[in-house]
């Protein structure tokens, strides 16, 4: 068997983004669970306050939370990871907390915004289609 060469590595990409995960403890009830949750996204953001962002992103999906922030450097990232992983929240067992490293294009923020022309816009719109498909949490600039 005979070897190609070096093995290809590819370049690091500079990690810019954090992605922050709440979950609750599920025996709570849900609506403690909510309370829950709303709380500690309160202390991430409170947290990330003091961080020039580049953009956030943040959601609430069913009983957990999820945080997405963007730095315009790696070095506020990393400063801010390490940060979420001093709190409190993320010794608590079971861990109710995620906190994740990441680049842009892990979280698919590498790319421009998307532009629909008016027959797709049409064509989303029509009742043929589902209702309120463009009710959406992100938001939506027209130009």
């Amino acid at each position: 068997m005979e070897l190609s060469g070096p093995p290809n590595f590819s370049v690091p990409v500079a990690n810019t983004c954090v992605s922050v995960i709440i979950k609750t403890n599920r025996l709570d009830m849900k609506q403690v669970r909510k309370n829950t949750v709303a709380r500690r996204m309160q202390t991430v953001e409170q947290l990330v306050g003091s961080y020039s962002l580049k953009f956030l992103h943040k959601s609430s999906p069913g009983n957990q939370g999820r945080l997405d922030c963007c730095f315009h450097f790696p070095t506020e990232a990393r400063l801010f990871y390490e940060a979420v992983l001093s709190l409190e929240l993320t010794r608590s067992q079971p861990e109710l907390l995620h906190c994740l490293l990441l680049s842009e294009s892990e979280l698919g923020y590498q790319h421009q915004a998307a532009v629909l022309t008016e027959q797709e816009l049409l064509a989303i719109q029509s009742p043929d289609y589902r209702w309120n498909i463009l009710r959406t949490f992100i938001q939506i600039w027209v130009e």
